[in-house]
């Protein structure tokens, strides 16, 4: 490889072969990651991977009524095999927020008889033409989204739904949307399979739910809190796909600074700029700070004088003093400072995102105090 040449997917190394023997697995890796051993006649390649597919065997590439044709099974009409669609991913390390529901588990003894246990786990939650559940299972939350049951109506777009789903869940939740482990079915077919190496994904503490505000929501049955990630989601495909695009990566540099060892100005310097940028997503030929501030109060129906201009002067204060490297102003403030204002700027950050999408329940407005607002009050 010429030194300086830029790697591209032309240059990635197609590797496969089988997982205990039976699971057909490829990895596509750049010839830079690899490592050669030789030991006793045995050469060993050692490669770096972010991800391993694994590769649908005969059954699963098959639709679902030529399964049923080999199981001597009834055939479904053809508009029920279009409408159907299941995918499972698997988060590692984030925890549960909402739960509204469980799982039940029965032993049986042919002695002692049937025991039972029972574990409030699960939050299921849905919208037009889908249904899901998120299942908390240890150190894993198991996200689950299949067309729903006795609906006459189609999902079209299957991966782009997962996907949009996929991301509400890790913005209500505070973590990054990467999942060890992806499967999509249509039609029975699988179409994406893989396993990743995104372990111990961190959860930040500016995120609009708690689980606090999740057993509120469970006790006192509100439905806006309870429906929040369909919501969100369904927001997210009203959005522009560019501006969605510019959305997600806002939120990624969020929640890596918030989350990374980095000092407390850094911290704060990252997310006023974010909010900043935020703002310049939600309007549109705005060139103006001040008008720029106005038009997104404008655009959510938040209210410009109880809530905008309070959350621009304080982002306007941090960045003026944190940019122009006057960064011993906020230690000389003292930690309550830092303390106060850096999680009401973060939960801005997220209330703009959710009423952006259309959402007007309860919100974290200080994740330390444990605070929060509707989001349908702070409007004009």
């Amino acid at each position: 490889m010429k030194e300086g040449k830029t790697l591209g997917d032309k240059d990635l190394i197609s590797i496969t072969g089988l997982l205990e023997g039976e699971i057909h697995f490829e990895m596509k890796v750049l010839p830079t990651g690899s490592e050669t051993q030789r030991s006793s006649g045995t050469s060993t390649v050692r490669v770096d991977a972010n991800r391993i597919y694994l590769i649908p065997d005969t059954i699963d590439s098959l639709p679902i009524n030529e399964v049923r044709a080999l199981l001597g099974d009834t055939k479904l009409p053809e508009e029920e095999t279009a409408k159907r669609f299941s995918a499972h991913l698997v988060f590692h390390g984030p925890t549960l927020h909402l739960k509204d529901s469980g799982t039940k588990v029965v032993r049986a003894n042919d002695f002692l008889g049937d025991a039972t246990s029972s574990s409030f786990d699960t939050h299921q939650f849905s919208g037009e033409g889908w249904e899901a559940g998120l299942i908390q299972k240890d150190e894993e939350l198991h996200l689950h989204i299949r067309n729903q049951k006795g609906s006459d109506l189609r999902v079209e777009d299957p991966e782009n739904l997962v996907d949009r789903i996929t991301f509400a869940v890790a913005f209500t939740h505070g973590f990054q949307p990467w999942p060890v482990y992806k499967e999509l079915r249509i039609d029975h077919r699988v179409v994406d399979r893989w396993m990743s190496t995104h372990v111990n994904l961190k959860q930040s503490w500016l995120v609009p739910i708690s689980k606090r505000l999740g057993i509120n929501a469970h006790v006192n049955k509100d439905a806006e809190i309870l429906n929040i990630i369909p919501t969100i989601a369904e927001g997210f495909e009203q959005i522009p796909p560019e501006k969605f695009k510019k959305i997600k990566e806002l939120l990624w540099h969020v929640l890596a600074t918030d989350q990374g060892d980095l000092p407390p100005s850094t911290k704060l310097l990252m997310l006023c700029s974010a909010l900043d940028g935020l703002i310049k997503v939600v309007v549109k030929d705005v060139y103006h700070t001040l008008k720029e501030w106005k038009a997104a109060a404008e655009t959510t129906g938040l209210s410009w004088d109880d809530w905008f201009y309070p959350i621009m002067e304080l982002r306007k204060k941090h960045r003026d003093h944190l940019s122009h490297g006057r960064i011993w102003l906020l230690m000389e403030s003292g930690p309550e400072a830092y303390f106060r204002d850096y999680p009401r700027l973060g939960c801005a950050f997220m209330t703009v995102i959710a009423a952006t999408c259309g959402y007007q329940g309860a919100i974290i407005t200080d994740p330390l105090r444990q605070n929060s607002s509707i989001i349908s009050q702070l409007k004009k």
